[in-house]
């Protein structure tokens, strides 16, 4: 990958929890252990939680995604949908932490 460094930020407090403490437990655990087994291809990988209302780009984008069944890219351009929330995801906040 062309990524060495990447920060991963989800509103999904309990994922963020189990990737974090490596908890391979429960019905996701195969996933967490994939996750982390990606993560070990970069030179430094985090994850954090954000609270969904500092990140409503990503929620609005996760919405239309499982709400259709075909693919679609954006390049250069804002999706219409989520213009109107960039600007307000950009705003300096104290919602994330690092778990």
């Amino acid at each position: 990958m062309d990524l060495p460094q990447i920060m991963l930020e989800s509103d999904a407090l309990s994922a963020i929890l189990a990737i974090n403490h490596g908890n391979f437990e429960g019905e996701a655990g195969h996933l967490v252990e994939g996750i982390l087994q990606t993560k070990a291809l970069f030179s430094c990988c985090s994850f954090s939680y954000l609270k969904r209302d500092y990140n409503m780009v990503a929620h609005k984008l996760a919405q239309f995604a499982k709400s259709n069944l075909c693919s679609h890219v954006w390049k250069g351009v804002t999706p219409p949908f989520v213009s109107h929330l960039i600007v307000s995801d950009l705003e300096p906040h104290a919602g994330g932490s690092l778990l």
